[in-house]
């Protein structure tokens, strides 16, 4: 087992039980704190002897402590997870499944983690990836009795009603797993982490966007292409006012736009949702029917020859969320067959537009040749 933890601005954290995890766990540490991504360990990667409940939860809370807006906290687990009661709990050097009716918080669990860490406050931005069997049930509810209900817990943080305040900040999860999946490996490593690896060190120009960065929205998609569906990674959460970046190779922003007639102008433009799905999304009485009526008409299997459907209302009460959450449902109905396709409408004048545009073919894998999106003097040609 592997679990590691780390800062940008401050600290890093590591632990396993599968045959790779601690080569994982080893691995990502020493490629957070090399200069593409610019962590800092917080302590060494904990595995083996060293990877009891104890000392992660102690490195975990060092972590937490006296944190900044500025600050950037990641916390990454390769390993084994088991379902006891209705919690997880990451199999660590020292756990003993009889102990935990005893004491329920006595060793590491998803619950603690998302409690302690994930809700923590001062850190403008906190990333958790998780590489081990039931990760997708830290984001995701279903009726059953392994089920972590946290539904209560999402709602408390994202209206700030338990006392800490979750305005402008960044809380991502990042899972090998759906719900109640069993983690995978494959050629050395964690079949998500082998993936991972290659994308930070920038080997993996699906991943870099036009400045050269490894984004996370951008690392999603590419794990969900090169992971089998049974076993597809999720990303949950909010973003805020902020971008994920993980790994900057600058370098090659001037390669990737020069060979975009390499990499880029598919045939057909990829569908582009730059928002995580929130898995606890609940929609008002009638929202989905209202929209789904208007996009489709009175037959459900084509979309209805409109030109606008907007949704307006006072700013904070859940337009995004609505919206972005009616995408992903379009997408697996394969309800519009050439795409969906999401832009900023913040525009003032011709120049935004095509820079929006020129964007929006980018993360679509649609850029034409020798087109650059960075460019303020962009024109996208068709």
């Amino acid at each position: 087992m592997g679990a590691t933890s780390a800062q940008r601005g401050s600290g890093y954290l590591s632990y396993e039980t599968p045959s790779y995890a601690e080569k994982d766990a080893e691995d990502m540490a020493y490629l957070l704190k090399q200069p593409e991504c610019n962590f800092t360990l917080l302590m060494p990667v904990f595995t083996g002897e060293k990877a009891t409940s104890g000392s992660i939860k102690q490195g975990i809370v060092e972590l937490i402590k006296k944190r900044k807006k500025e600050d950037f906290l990641l916390f990454y687990y390769a390993g084994h997870a088991i379902p006891i009661e209705n919690d997880i709990y990451f199999i660590t050097y020292d756990f003993r499944e009889e102990n935990v009716e005893f004491d329920p918080d006595f060793y590491l669990s998803m619950r603690w983690l998302w409690k302690v860490l994930y809700q923590s406050a001062g850190a403008g931005r906190v990333l958790l990836i998780l590489d081990c069997c039931y990760a997708g049930n830290m984001v995701e509810t279903k009726e059953d009795p392994f089920k972590i209900d946290l539904r209560k817990l999402f709602d408390e943080w994202n209206t700030g009603s338990n006392g800490k305040d979750p305005k402008n900040c960044l809380r991502l999860i990042l899972t090998a797993t759906g719900y109640n999946i069993q983690a995978q490996e494959q050629d050395g490593h964690g079949l998500m982490t082998g993936f991972l690896l290659k994308a930070l060190r920038g080997e993996v120009h699906e991943v870099l966007d036009e400045g050269g960065h490894v984004d996370i929205r951008h690392l999603h998609m590419y794990l969900q292409k090169k992971m089998p569906k049974e076993h597809a990674p999720d990303l949950s959460g909010k973003f805020g006012p902020y971008h994920c970046i993980l790994a900057s190779y600058p370098e090659r922003a001037a390669q990737l736009r020069s060979g975009h007639e390499r990499i880029r102008g598919a045939e057909r433009p990829q569908s582009y949702i730059p928002f995580p799905r929130n898995p606890l999304f609940q929609p008002r009485p009638g929202e989905f029917e209202r929209l789904e009526t208007l996009l489709s008409g009175e037959n459900a299997e084509q979309p209805a020859r409109i030109g606008l459907v907007g949704v307006t209302s006072m700013g904070g009460i859940g337009k995004t969320q609505l919206a972005v959450e009616l995408a992903y449902r379009l997408q697996e109905q394969q309800r519009f067959a050439g795409g969906i396709f999401w832009t900023p409408a913040t525009g003032t004048d011709i120049f935004a537009w095509q820079h929006s545009m020129a964007e929006l073919a980018f993360n679509a894998d649609y850029l034409p040749p020798d087109d650059n999106p960075s460019s303020p003097e962009n024109e996208l040609t068709s």
